[in-house]
Formats: C-alpha cells, sequence, structure tokens
C-alpha cells in the first residue's frame, strides 16, 4: 500500500514537471528556429514582445491561479463546484482581459508609430485564446490531475510548432506576425479540447456570482501583485536592455537568459506540485517546513550539476543554440546565471511557501523588494557601464533578497521565537 502511494506521488510528480518540460522545449525549438531565419534585431523584438505578453498573463495569474488552486485544493469540491469556480474564474480573465484589450488600442492609436504597442495587438486575440487555456490547466493542477495538464500542454506545443515549421518551410523565413497566428492556434486548440473532452469542464455564464468576483479579487489582490512584480523581475532585463541599447543587445542577453528556462522548468513543475499539499499543511508549520526543506533539498540536487556542465561548457552550449559566433559575449552572461539559479531556486520556494500559509501581502512585500533592487542595479549597470554582465549579477543579487525577506516574513509569522543559541546550530532545533 504504501509503495504504491509512492508511486502514485512520482507519477504525479512526473508528469508535473513533464509538463513545464515540454513548455521549455517549445521555447528552446522556437528560440532556435529564430537564431537561423531571423535577423539579430528580428529576435530581440521577438523577446520583448514575449516579456510584455508574459507580463500581461502574469495579470491574470496573480488574481486567480493561486486563489482557483488553493480553493480547489483544501476543500476537495465536487464537479458542480469545479464547474462554478471555472466559470467565475474565466469571466474574471476575460474581464482583465477586456481591460487590457481597451488600453492597448488606446494606446496603439495614440502613438501609432510604436513598434512594441502595435505587435501587442496581437494580444487581443491571444489574450482570449489564453484566459481559457489557464483556467483549464488551474483546474486540472488543484485537482492534481497532471496528466491532462500535460496533455494540454503537449496539444499546444503540437500545434503551435507545426503552424511554425509550416510558415519556414513555405517562406523561408518566420516573422512575428507568424509566431503570433501560431501561439494563437495552439492555446485555442489546447484549451478547447481539455475543457471539453478531458477535464469535462462545463462553463456557463449562470454560474457566475458577484460573490465569488469580489473573493478572487480580495484575496487575488496580493497574488497579483506578487506575480506581476515576479514577472516584471524576469522581464525588466529585456525592457531596459532594449531601453538604454537596442534590439541586438537583447538577442545577446536573451540567448544566456533563455538557458535559466532549463532549471524553471524544474522549479515550476515542483511548485505546481507542491503548492496543493503545502496549502493542506499550512496549519501545520512543523509539517510544512519539512515540505519546504524537502522541497528545496531535492531541486538543488538535481540542479548543481546541470549547473555546474553548463558552466564548464558555456561557449559550447551558446554556439549550440545560436549556431553562429554572433552571440560568443553571450557565454559570460551564462555563466553568471548558473550561479543565479541556485538562489532562485531558494527564493522561488520561499515564495510558494508563503502564498500556502495565506500570507499573500508579505510575499508580495518581498517581490517588491526584488524588483526594487533588480531595477536599481539595472540601472547602474547600463547607465553607467553598459555592462550585459552586470545586469546578470544584479539578479543574484536580487535573489538573495528575496530569501532573506521572506525567510524573515515566514518566521515572523509562524509564532516561533529564534534565540542565538538556536539560529547558531540551525534551524532544525527549533523543529524539536
Amino acid at each position: 500500500m504504501l509503495l504504491d502511494k509512492i508511486n502514485r506521488i512520482n507519477v504525479k510528480m512526473l508528469m508535473s514537471v513533464g509538463h513545464q518540460l515540454l513548455t521549455a522545449v517549445y521555447g528552446f525549438s522556437v528560440l532556435i528556429i529564430l537564431y537561423r531565419y531571423a535577423a539579430k534585431a528580428e529576435i530581440g523584438r521577438w523577446l520583448i514582445i514575449s516579456s510584455a505578453v508574459s507580463l500581461l498573463d502574469m495579470l491574470m495569474h496573480g488574481f486567480l491561479q493561486t486563489v482557483v488552486i488553493r480553493k480547489l485544493s483544501m476543500e476537495n469540491p465536487a464537479v458542480k463546484w469545479v464547474n462554478t469556480i471555472a466559470s467565475n474564474a474565466l469571466f474574471f480573465s476575460l474581464s482583465l482581459w477586456l481591460i487590457a484589450s481597451i488600453l492597448i488600442l488606446s494606446a496603439s492609436l495614440i502613438f501609432s508609430g510604436n513598434v512594441l504597442l502595435s505587435d501587442l495587438r496581437w494580444y487581443l486575440v491571444l489574450g482570449v485564446a489564453m484566459a481559457f487555456y489557464n483556467v483549464s490547466w488551474w483546474v486540472g493542477n488543484a485537482r492534481t490531475q497532471f496528466g491532462s495538464v500535460l496533455a494540454q500542454r503537449l496539444i499546444f506545443s503540437l500545434i503551435s510548432m507545426n503552424c511554425i515549421l509550416f510558415f519556414v518551410l513555405h517562406k523561408g523565413s518566420i516573422s512575428i506576425e507568424n509566431l503570433m497566428m501560431a501561439q494563437i492556434a495552439g492555446y485555442a486548440t489546447g484549451s478547447v479540447i481539455t475543457l471539453l473532452f478531458i477535464n469535462n469542464i462545463k462553463i456557463s455564464y449562470k454560474l457566475v456570482d458577484r460573490g465569488y468576483l469580489k473573493y478572487f479579487f480580495g484575496y487575488g489582490k496580493f497574488t497579483s501583485g506578487s506575480m506581476l512584480m515576479g514577472s516584471l523581475l524576469r522581464n525588466a532585463d529585456v525592457f531596459m536592455i532594449a531601453a538604454f541599447m537596442n534590439e541586438n543587445a537583447v538577442a545577446v542577453y536573451g540567448t544566456a537568459q533563455k538557458t535559466v528556462e532549463i532549471f524553471e522548468v524544474a522549479l515550476r513543475g515542483m511548485a505546481s506540485h507542491a503548492l496543493p499539499d503545502f496549502c493542506k499543511n499550512a496549519t501545520q508549520f512543523k509539517s510544512l517546513i519539512k515540505k519546504y526543506i524537502h522541497t528545496v533539498t531535492t531541486l538543488l540536487l538535481f540542479s548543481l550539476p546541470v549547473a555546474v556542465l553548463m558552466f564548464v561548457f558555456s561557449d559550447q552550449v551558446i554556439h549550440l543554440l545560436s549556431g553562429s559566433n554572433a552571440y560568443e559575449g553571450s557565454s559570460v552572461i551564462l555563466k553568471i546565471f548558473m550561479g543565479y539559479v541556485l538562489f532562485l531556486i531558494v527564493d522561488r520556494m520561499t515564495g510558494v511557501m508563503l502564498e500556502a500559509m495565506g500570507l499573500a501581502r508579505y510575499n508580495l512585500v518581498k517581490t517588491i523588494l526584488l524588483v526594487v533592487v533588480n531595477v536599481a542595479g539595472n540601472f547602474i549597470a547600463l547607465y553607467f557601464f553598459k555592462s550585459l554582465p552586470g545586469v546578470a549579477m544584479v539578479s543574484i543579487l536580487a535573489a538573495i533578497t528575496g530569501i532573506i525577506s521572506g525567510a524573515y516574513f515566514i518566521i515572523r509569522n509562524s509564532g516561533l521565537l529564534l534565540t542565538r543559541q538556536q539560529i547558531r546550530n540551525g534551524f532544525n532545533l527549533v523543529l524539536k
């Protein structure tokens, strides 16, 4: 019985990491195609628009992802309850999409010559498909149906990649417009099939209730801020490099930055798998901290050998990814990022623990501190030194800031009073 239970847990964990791995493979495949069929400036343009869409997507994730998963995983609801939560979450998402779309359309009309705003008009269609897609995988994740989430990601990747290959084979090149159409097709197909046939979720406007919408807003205003700050933290580098330098510099920096996704695959998958368990143990701090330590240790043990190998063979990794010698400056940045990912693991899981404890507002404060450190550091690195490696170094400083502030908030709000001797002997003494 115990062995069967362990095997079921391991299978779910593999599926959770698997769907994140699939997303990373898709992202790397798109980037490899771009390196071979697009100019450096066009690659930089794609990285900028991708960062902007990611920032908008985090608005939906921030308000809804944690609260939907927390609500469904803690209350173990019936099918009708799942449909109600999904319907209200989708309505809330589409409301946010509508507001964002109006702002984008208005800004693009006022500043008609702005390339970024012109590209962002694709979000008017892309955002709808992403809203349905997100709701489907939030529900699947909350119900620990990681197989359905994996299937959804697989459908998206296959449809989108086939569209990209179609454009490449028939045109001999790829454009931003082609990439956007491929993404829309992937998100739309993946969400429809998963919602209707795999998860069997029934979306209905009749199930929308003002009370749920207020609940989503009340809880989500903190997690939204946290995720938006987190997304801004990841994408501020790209925006600031584009502002202080140019698209070519974005492409060089982005080549190294994309390798971090290899580690974020395991990190996002483990976070998705851990959040429901963390929430269930939120009232038992000793059990919660043990799960946290186990999760962080596991991630570090798996990540360290890969980080060391990529550090040693950074030149070869960059050349393999780009297929040319035009991005040699990325290898130094890659070495720095291999140190950054180890701090990122601890910081990210600290944020998950704060969310599970219901301390969303403190997680927001933590991420605000990270963004302040990151933006201020980037300004110094770019304005005074014009240094891309300096921007990467700032990421490490920001992650350390998040770890220290997150640990402080957890300890202060867990009822623990640490003595000097306990701090000296290690945190394990607190659990005795």
